[in-house]
């Protein structure tokens, strides 16, 4: 995902990229200081809210709107970089392509000297190249030198066993997914996975 805004003061940003259900989607334990929460299973209700065309099984999703104050919205004006949104009317995700998929935020620039990052995400692979499970830039900038990324690595993998995370101020590749420290089991492809990250 990309993203066009960065952060300014100590806001905690909560991501759900991936999926959202029911037990995860009920209250959020925090909600000051949230800076944004895309929840795939509130979408159907917050589009009627607003007064949206329906959103249905297998749409394409032109926008994502913010689970927590409503004021932002993720959006795709690009037909071909929209991801699909899929629902059996209690639980819910949204799926990206992994080639050219991605909703965008805009408005003012804001920076955080802390920052924590949840997505839950069910990556299908990873052919190498960063491919990314979330990033945040300004305009016009790489992620790694005027945001934060997430992504799988330069390296094609089997499963998730490569986290990198780069920011402004700590570019360069450095995995930190761990085997015994901060990773008790392998990590599957295809099935969900939440992936936290604080700075």
């Amino acid at each position: 995902m990309k993203h066009s805004n960065s952060f300014r003061s100590a806001f905690l940003a909560a991501l759900i990229v991936g999926a959202s259900f029911a037990s995860l989607a009920a209250d959020l334990p925090v909600k000051e200081n949230l800076f944004l929460h895309l929840d795939a299973a509130s979408q159907t209700t917050l589009h009627k809210a607003a007064e949206l065309p329906p959103l249905g099984n297998s749409r394409s999703l032109d926008r994502w709107l913010d689970s927590s104050t409503g004021a932002l919205v993720a959006a795709q004006t690009s037909s071909a970089g929209r991801p699909i949104f899929r629902t059996d009317g209690a639980e819910a995700f949204v799926r990206f392509d992994g080639k050219d998929d991605y909703l965008s935020l805009s408005g003012l620039k804001r920076r955080a000297k802390e920052v924590t990052v949840f997505v839950l995400a069910a990556p299908r692979s990873n052919k190498g190249l960063f491919s990314g499970m979330f990033a945040s830039a300004a305009v016009a900038q790489n992620d790694y030198t005027s945001g934060i990324n997430l992504d799988q690595g330069p390296a094609a993998t089997k499963e998730i066993s490569v986290l990198n995370v780069e920011s402004a101020g700590s570019a360069g590749f450095k995995n930190f997914i761990q085997p015994g420290k901060n990773l008790a089991a392998n990590l599957p492809f295809e099935n969900f996975h939440v992936f936290t990250v604080r700075s």
